[in-house]
């Protein structure tokens, strides 16, 4: 699976503590969250193009007016 989210380089990225989410870190100005926990679904169809994961899988951005170069995701206290 690949994800097409950024349009230009990629300094980071960081998992949250239960895999399900991902955050990507880009010089295109934007900090991008990824839910992840349903990549073993076996209802989405196996050969997605890179625009159609998107899709499934974004969560939020966070923009920037200039480059992103690291990002973390921190455990929920109340979790």
């Amino acid at each position: 699976m690949a994800l097409r989210g950024h349009n230009d380089l990629i300094h980071d990225l960081n998992w949250s503590l239960s895999d399900d989410y991902l955050v990507s870190a880009s010089a295109d100005g934007s900090a991008k969250v990824w839910n992840l926990s349903d990549i073993g679904r076996s209802d989405l169809p196996d050969k997605l193009n890179y625009t159609e994961n998107d899709r499934y899988f974004f969560h939020g951005q966070l923009l920037h007016s200039s480059y992103v170069y690291s990002a973390k995701i921190f455990p929920d206290p109340a979790a």
